[in-house]
């Protein structure tokens, strides 16, 4: 009897010892939050940053504020438009008064673009005496705030040209223009909209050319202002597309 209850008592160790076992392992096994709800894991705020260095950058409390916030732009606000990078570049020689007017046409179309937006009362042109000389995203709200512009459009322009010269015929250039613009919204900081185009231009050297640096410089301006043209139409047909802000009682109804 006593050792017929001896090993009634060792098997009762053994399962329980292998349901122990088991169970660690299974623990151990699975993926952190596997046993939680997929609301759980889902949820806003649920992770933040598992990485610490990132908080000297921003907390996770900010970039859950940030993240859950709504930026509606103004119903009829008004913007101010500014170039990085130089909008006048230095030692620039022009070939001709053609080619010299090329950029300011290209300027004017955007700003045009711009106007005619419902979503705007009034498009200005950052002078460059007020373009901030660290073009970060706090000096230039400090600058869109110092021409009470509620809304930014900052660009910037990249230009590359592959020469052709040949020994029968016209020598020819192909201009390549790439446009980088974002929509900065003055009074949150944060960044609405943004547009990334790029476009070509094949020009052939003309007997009204003086040389062959003319006929470049008039195939990089003409693809700057294309690119620039659909950059503009892609933020505008963006911002006409956005709900209008609410009004106040509209948010008194939603806060009840």
């Amino acid at each position: 009897m006593r050792m017929l209850l001896c090993a009634l008592i060792s098997v009762g160790l053994g399962l329980s010892a292998g349901c122990a076992s088991s169970e660690q392992y299974k623990a151990l096994s699975m993926p952190p939050g596997a046993g939680e709800s997929a609301d759980a894991i889902d949820a806003p705020g649920s992770i933040g940053s598992m990485f610490k260095s990132d908080q000297s950058v921003m907390s996770n409390q900010d970039i859950e504020k940030i993240l859950s916030s709504k930026v509606y732009p103004p119903g009829h606000g008004r913007m101010a438009v500014v170039r990085i990078g130089g909008r006048y570049p230095v030692g620039r020689t022009w070939w001709s008064e053609s080619v010299a007017q090329l950029e300011q046409q290209s300027t004017d179309g955007l700003v045009n673009t711009f106007r005619a937006s419902p979503r705007l009362s009034k498009v200005v042109v950052l002078p460059t005496m007020l373009t901030p000389a660290q073009t970060t995203v706090p000096y230039l709200r400090e600058a869109a705030a110092r021409v009470q512009a509620d809304t930014l459009l900052v660009y910037r322009t990249f230009t590359q040209n592959y020469q052709k010269q040949r020994f029968f015929g016209n020598d020819e250039v192909h201009a390549y223009c790439t446009v980088e613009a974002v929509l900065l919204d003055t009074r949150s900081g944060i960044i609405t909209d943004a547009s990334v185009k790029t476009h070509n231009m094949l020009a052939a050297r003309s007997s009204k050319d003086a040389e062959f640096q003319e006929t470049v410089a008039r195939a990089e301006q003409q693809a700057t202002g294309a690119a620039l043209a659909e950059a503009a139409a892609e933020l505008v047909r963006n911002l006409n597309a956005e709900p209008m802000p609410p009004t106040a009682a509209t948010q008194a109804a939603q806060a009840q």
